[in-house]
């Protein structure tokens, strides 16, 4: 079959039918596109490109044999991050290959996050495709966990650099959904810090979806996906209850973030051992006074998640802290300093 003379459309059509009835192996089609693929005009290499993932995209799923599925995979994975890939086919072809493809390779694992998450640029790519590769990610940590834990530091540090930077909602929502799995999964080693401050940048989470967004994801979502992150780990504990201190104590905060943050204070206090809270005491209790303090709210009402907040932190320093009877004298010291406080917490705290 000539790949000369005729429409990339009609080419696709023409290479599917053959693949399909097996009159040409997967080789030839490639090599029948060749000096396309290979060509120094990079607009025609990216339209061959596009042609090979075009006509893999019409075959049905689990079609190829596992070596045709190797051939193809090496393929892209050699044009990733190639000049020719504004268009996305390689990351498309990528994409469509691990996730509809049961043949895959023994270990294509260690390749394929080797040449993207490790070697590639991921933040370079569209947000399209960005959402791809992270599909890719996901589907791997799911089917394939050892072969990327055998990997060690490497990976770990490869995927802190493939979602450094990610800015885009709809990639956000699934970036936190991985950063999970991977804290979770995967020894964090000596970079237990460096995977918190990745996730830690969007606390609070400042998204306010436009009107005409289409997405579905919302500020709410964020918000609750992000806490998770934070508290996926108990290695986190210090760095998640420093974190809240000072996001208590930031004057540029506007109240309803801070109560919100109180709320993920209680939340901390839920997860994380007493000993991380405590070494935040002051910081926290200092937040919490300032918001229940502030003139400028101009009201008697208590918010209910101040009163939470200090519910928790109360019980968690009371529950087999060696140092909890001390501690809660120091939050009635410091915290409850006012009648009107007082007032609101003898008739909200539940004592246990």
């Amino acid at each position: 079959m000539e790949a000369d003379g005729l429409r990339d459309v009609d080419l696709v059509c023409a290479f599917t039918e053959k693949l399909l009835s097996r009159s040409i192996s997967l080789r030839e089609f490639v090599q029948l596109l060749g000096p396309r693929l290979t060509s120094t005009d990079p607009e025609e290499r990216e339209k061959a490109e596009e042609v090979v993932v075009s006509v893999l995209c019409r075959l049905p799923n689990n079609f190829l044999e596992q070596r045709e599925v190797e051939l193809l995979l090496e393929f892209l994975l050699s044009r990733f991050d190639s000049p020719s890939m504004a268009a996305g086919a390689v990351v498309l072809g990528i994409n469509q290959l691990v996730l509809s493809c049961s043949e895959l390779p023994t270990g294509c694992e260690k390749s394929i996050a080797q040449r993207i998450f490790i070697d590639g640029d991921v933040q370079q790519c569209s947000r399209k495709d960005r959402v791809a590769l992270y599909e890719v990610l996901e589907y791997l940590i799911r089917e394939r966990l050892e072969g990327l834990r055998s990997m060690g530091a490497e990976f770990v540090l490869g995927f802190v650099r493939s979602i450094t930077g990610e800015r885009d909602p709809r990639c956000l929502i699934i970036v936190f959904r991985l950063f999970c799995k991977v804290v979770q999964l995967f020894s964090m080693g000596p970079f237990v810090e460096d995977l918190f401050d990745v996730v830690a940048c969007y606390y609070p989470i400042e998204f306010k979806p436009s009107n005409n967004d289409t997405s579905g994801i919302t500020r709410d979502l964020l918000v609750s996906a992000c806490e998770e992150c934070l508290l996926a780990h108990s290695s986190f504990a210090p760095f998640t209850c420093q974190l809240i201190a000072e996001k208590l104590g930031d004057s540029d905060l506007e109240e309803d973030v801070k109560l919100e943050i109180c709320s993920f204070l209680a939340r901390a206090c839920e997860a994380f051992p007493a000993n991380a809270l405590h070494q935040q005491l002051d910081d926290i209790l200092a937040g919490l006074r300032m918001i229940a303090l502030n003139p400028a709210t101009n009201s008697s009402f208590m918010p209910q998640q101040i009163l939470d907040a200090v519910k928790a932190t109360i019980k968690k320093l009371s529950n087999g802290f060696e140092r909890g009877s001390e501690a809660i004298d120091y939050i009635c010291d410091e915290f409850l300093e006012t009648l009107q406080i007082r007032n609101h917490l003898c008739f909200s705290l539940k004592w246990e």
